[in-house]
């Protein structure tokens, strides 16, 4: 469903983003008191009494000033992603300071807007007081449009901002959109593997920015598309770096919502570079894919950069140091230059479809006597372990129940066996199976494989 726009836009500092998560109820965007933290587009859905919109996060703008925090090349791009959200937009919210009035640079992003043609509200920011309320009347001067002073830190005259926003959007009947996407992927790796790369072209449009500097990409960023009658929700994530190197607040933020991007997803794309092999980064996030019990797909990007001859060889460097994901296939590409990108759609959609599998009681049944012939239970002295009955109990992930006389009697040995066999005889791929073993329905035991 085709839903109209707002762009959030202004100067750094303003609370573009604070805003952003006051209009959609909840912390999508990463708020911190250091200017640049919002550097691509960040998207999320509002429904305001009834009506549908949705609402654009943008970086702010610094026209070339000098600055610490960013350097010219991302002062560029952030204007680019601006650029792109004041054209997609059907409305603009110019977000100022009513603490310090009417700046220079708000003069010069006045100017830049009125070059787009489009509606704006003003919201006077940091209105914390009725006093200030007045105060917002010099923004006036700006001669863009209706002022609304807010507190998007307190919430005060946020409902007034919604309904100016209504009544000025388009007016066409709508639909309650569907909210739950068909499959959800999130992209991950360590930092400047080529995630953002991966994303546009999966999105089909330059949404995150890619730079050869770690880093870039500080929130998770949500966005669906369709493919074949599918809709697929990809989010782009920041790159998860060693501990030590983990050294502001900003960092934990964005390593906290690549966690939850993983805890929200049923199928992760978990991006390694080849030529610095599997790192202790990438077994970390390997480990993290595999406790959450989710499908994952290893795609190995820069394929541009590594010869044929040394992709066998690479292939297995891989799946030694990440064996813990095993079941995961290997897709190579090149996300720079587009190459094999059409082949992951395929692949998600096989991961996902496992993930959710259903196996009939017979068929699980007529597979476990045949894994005990082909290989017998352990035993302990004169007592033999005695597997009876084998149940699915869930799927994402897929997860079984077989009753067992003494869990204690399964050691790691038949349990990865039993693994193994079983992803063999049902073809699984890409995804974990977690096998628990039970004695009279009570869970004991749980395995992960």
């Amino acid at each position: 469903m085709d839903l109209p726009s707002v762009a959030i836009v202004g100067r750094p500092n303003v609370g573009k983003s604070a805003l952003f998560n006051r209009l959609c109820g909840r912390p999508s965007a990463i708020v911190d008191g250091l200017p640049g933290v919002t550097r691509d587009r960040l998207y999320e859905r509002v429904d305001w009494r009834g009506r549908y919109f949705q609402i654009i996060d943008t970086g702010g703008l610094f026209f070339n000033r000098k600055t610490e925090s960013l350097s010219a090349e991302y002062q560029i791009e952030i204007e680019l992603q601006v650029d792109i959200a004041l054209q997609q937009a059907a409305l603009i919210i110019f977000v100022v300071d009513n603490k310090l009035g009417i700046t220079p640079l708000d003069i010069e992003i006045a100017h830049k807007l009125r070059s787009f043609n489009k509606t704006v509200i003003i919201a006077a920011n940091k209105s914390d007081n009725s006093d200030q309320d007045n105060d917002a009347s010099e923004f006036y001067n700006l001669s863009l449009g209706e002022v609304v002073p807010i507190s998007a830190k307190h919430g005060l005259n946020i409902g007034t901002l919604l309904d100016h926003l209504v009544e000025l959007l388009p007016k066409k009947e709508q639909k309650a959109p569907d909210n739950e996407p068909d499959i959800r992927v999130s992209i991950l790796g360590r930092p400047n593997v080529g995630k953002s790369s991966l994303f546009n072209k999966l999105i089909g449009e330059e949404r995150s920015i890619i730079s050869d500097i770690a880093g870039t990409t500080h929130d998770a960023i949500d966005t669906d598309v369709e493919h074949d009658g599918r809709v697929f929700r990809f989010v782009d994530t920041a790159g998860i770096r060693k501990k030590k190197k983990v050294d502001t607040r900003i960092e934990v933020m964005s390593i906290k919502k690549a966690t939850l991007a993983i805890e929200r997803s049923e199928v992760c794309l978990l991006l390694i570079d080849p030529q610095e092999g599997v790192t202790k980064q990438d077994q970390t996030i390997a480990n993290l894919i595999a406790n959450r019990g989710n499908s994952c797909l290893i795609v190995l990007n820069k394929l541009d950069l590594i010869a044929e001859d040394e992709l066998e060889n690479f292939e297995e460097h891989i799946f030694d140091r990440l064996h813990f994901i095993d079941y995961a296939p290997l897709l190579s590409i090149s996300a720079k230059q587009g190459e094999n990108i059409e082949a992951i759609y395929p692949l998600i959609l096989r991961l996902y479809e496992e993930h959710s599998k259903k196996i009939p009681t017979p068929e699980l049944n007529k597979w476990l006597q045949k894994a005990m012939k082909t290989k017998a239970p352990p035993s302990s002295g004169a007592k033999q372990a005695k597997m009876n009955y084998i149940a699915q109990i869930s799927t994402n992930p897929p997860s079984f129940a077989i009753f067992v006389n003494d869990p204690r009697l399964i050691g790691n040995n038949y349990k990865r066996y039993l693994v193994n066999n079983f992803r063999e005889h049902f073809q699984f791929i890409g995804s974990p199976i977690w096998l628990a073993f039970r004695r009279k329905a009570k869970a004991l035991e749980k395995d992960h494989g």
